[in-house]
């Protein structure tokens, strides 16, 4: 009879239709095993559609952190689509952005991606088999306030304004002959006030009140609206030095947001033999020892894996006050041709006060201190050296 079905005592089973009858040995099936391959049909940032190709699409458009993507399995047309997916979107510090299990859904939607390394990864399953995987890597780019960097370079250009400002008083103090030109002068350091990072202060007060439900993002701001305080501190006082005691509390802070930054794999130790009025009594130019701190984690730790560790020790006797600075990182690749950054002009910066002290500021490298990696840097700074540039003050040289 049309549309019925028998199950004879042999173990076939019988279906009427309108041809006649079909029998069906159940013995013989077999589940569909046949692989099937995982390709992705569509894929959009944001609202604009992504040209994709191969396993690696590069970066994503800027300001695009939403993510939409289609997919599709390639395999038996003729047999019914049965395959369940598990599609995950992790983070490259291995963290699960987003999660779908055994869904038969096709079309997917995540409406924000943090900036970072990503892989996408799709597994198919066919009664709960794996018939096939597939995997994208890809990346949200950092917008450039997202970066701590940027704070870090709006900090060291404005000491450059400050060093520049006093390189340039003396250079003009050097070709002045006459009054009025003394009168220019003066003119010049009241226009350095244009520099003035009070501004800078008050917003990363601002930005930290808005966020102190986060605290490693408070902790941040924090630091370096400690550090931008300094730096006002000096520029309101038109001088590019401050006591060692201010020197460790802008080099504390900036090791600080590194350690939020690498997380426990950044390790800073210190050996100071000096009290707190010691430290407070022993003055050495601005930003002396936080330029090479810089420099021992974003050129040496930053470039070498498995590296982590800056240590800095401070030790004085009669004739000064000696400091080292050492780091496990890379170590210095290109000592011929020094970068013309921040350390180029502290570098001048303390070439010009050594023409106005008998004993000179030296600093000196050591590089590979650790055989094939590692740098030490070491910075003398004599007893009673002067900042100050007047020749009147300077003349029993």
């Amino acid at each position: 009879e049309q549309n019925a079905v028998w199950y004879d005592p042999q173990g076939y089973l019988w279906v009427g239709t309108q041809e006649g009858a079909t029998r069906l040995d159940l013995n013989r099936l077999t589940f569909d095993t046949l692989p099937a391959t995982v390709r992705l049909q569509e894929v959009r940032a944001g609202d604009e559609p992504f040209a994709f190709a191969g396993s690696d699409w590069g970066a994503l458009p800027p300001k695009k952190r939403a993510l939409a993507f289609s997919l599709f399995a390639a395999g038996n047309q003729f047999l019914t689509d049965n395959l369940k997916f598990d599609v995950l979107v992790i983070h490259q510090r291995s963290d699960t952005i987003f999660r779908e299990r055994q869904t038969s859904e096709k079309e997917f939607y995540i409406p924000y991606l943090p900036p970072g390394a990503y892989q996408l990864q799709v597994t198919a399953y066919k009664h709960n088999v794996v018939a096939g995987r597939n995997a994208w890597n890809f990346e949200v780019p950092w917008l450039l306030t997202e970066r701590p960097e940027f704070y870090g370079l709006l900090v060291g250009l404005l000491v450059l304004a400050v060093a520049m400002v006093v390189i340039q008083r003396k250079r003009a103090q050097l070709q002045l002959a006459t009054a009025l030109r003394e009168r220019d002068i003066l003119r010049t350091l009241a226009l350095s006030n244009f520099f003035n990072p009070h501004f800078i202060n008050n917003a990363l007060h601002w930005i930290q009140s808005r966020y102190r439900k986060d605290p490693e993002t408070a902790t941040i701001i924090g630091r370096l609206s400690d550090n931008v305080h300094i730096l006002y501190e000096n520029t309101q006082r038109q001088r590019p030095w401050h006591s060692l005691e201010r020197e460790l509390e802008v080099v504390r802070n900036y090791l600080r947001i590194q350690q939020i930054r690498f997380g426990p794999s950044l390790q800073a130790t210190y050996d100071i033999a000096l009290d707190e009025e010691a430290r407070k009594a022993i003055r050495v130019p601005a930003m002396l020892l936080q330029i090479h701190v810089e420099n021992a984690v974003e050129k040496g730790i930053r470039n070498r894996q498995g590296a982590g560790r800056v240590h800095l020790a401070i030790r004085c006797d009669e004739a000064g006050c000696h400091i080292a600075i050492e780091d496990d990182g890379r170590g210095r690749t290109d000592t011929q041709n020094p970068r013309k950054g921040s350390t180029f002009v502290m570098n001048e910066l303390i070439g010009l006060f050594n023409r106005y002290n008998a004993h000179p500021i030296t600093v000196t490298y050591t590089d590979f201190i650790h055989g094939d990696h590692g740098t030490r840097v070491e910075i003398f700074i004599p007893k009673n050296f002067s900042y100050e540039l007047s020749q009147t003050e300077n003349a029993g040289r």
